[in-house]
């Protein structure tokens, strides 16, 4: 549940959307951002858009970090590590996405999801949740980006 008129962030950074989608801010009594459901708590259009633009971006910083052992699971990722996994699985995926990338700290999600899209990286051969883009399909907790 999130606050009436809520609206998702715009113009932040990977790395803060990252904090934002496993801690959710404590301060405006919001949740985890993975936990807001797209149908049910976002009335808008463009929130919804943006929602399954971060939801793309972190399946694959995830799926990154599984493959390279850095977790297993959601539960995983907690504050003392969050930073470690986040670090390891975006230099991965920005060589990916840019050649020599600038200042990579900077990128804002929705233009890395779009610079993603447009390399065809965000198709993930073991997807932690391969189904429905907004994250509807995955049921167990432990698993659920």
């Amino acid at each position: 549940m999130v606050p009436s008129g809520f609206e998702w962030p715009q113009g932040v950074t990977v790395n803060i959307m990252w904090n934002l989608w496993f801690f959710g801010e404590t301060q405006r009594n919001i949740g985890p951002y993975r936990h807001i459901h797209p149908k049910d708590d976002l009335k808008k259009t463009k929130c919804k858009v943006r929602r399954t633009r971060c939801y793309g971006v972190i399946n694959k910083l995830v799926n990154i970090a599984i493959r390279g052992n850095k977790m297993t699971r959601i539960r995983d990722v907690v504050v003392q590590n969050s930073q470690a996994i986040f670090v390891y699985s975006f230099e991965k995926l920005v060589i990916l996405a840019y050649e020599k990338p600038r200042r990579p700290e900077d990128l804002v999600i929705d233009s890395f999801y779009e610079r993603l899209r447009i390399k065809n990286l965000l198709i993930d051969d073991g997807a932690v949740c391969s189904g429905s883009e907004d994250g509807s399909d995955c049921e167990d907790e432990d698993n659920a980006v």
